[in-house]
């Protein structure tokens, strides 16, 4: 459940479909990585110091973590980057390298 301090993204807007799939993927993976039906995050999710701060974090949130697209909130925050909200928390999503990933998560 958002609170006051959070960002609240519209609905609808129009993002690329790179960074969205990103999110998505995102979302998705972290959900079942959370549910233990996931050994690791997939390397191709986020960089690898995103991954490594996940890795440290206990996997069950006891929250309801569905991957439903409809859930995933994402709006443009600068020049290759865009912010998302989604039920598995905040993060950003930018490119490297010609791939879009999770580059930082809340509090990084």
């Amino acid at each position: 459940m958002a609170y006051g301090g959070e960002p609240h993204l519209p609905r609808l807007s129009q993002i690329a479909p790179g960074p969205w799939a990103a999110a998505v993927r995102f979302v998705g993976d972290y959900a079942r990585w959370t549910d233990d039906r996931l050994v690791a995050m997939p390397a191709e999710d986020a960089t690898p110091r995103v991954i490594g701060l996940l890795e440290g974090q206990v996997r069950d949130t006891g929250a309801d973590l569905r991957a439903d697209p409809g859930s995933v909130h994402i709006a443009p925050s600068g020049a290759r980057r865009y912010v998302v909200t989604s039920p598995v928390g905040n993060f950003l999503v930018g490119q490297r390298g010609g791939r879009w990933l999770v580059v930082s998560l809340p509090g990084d």
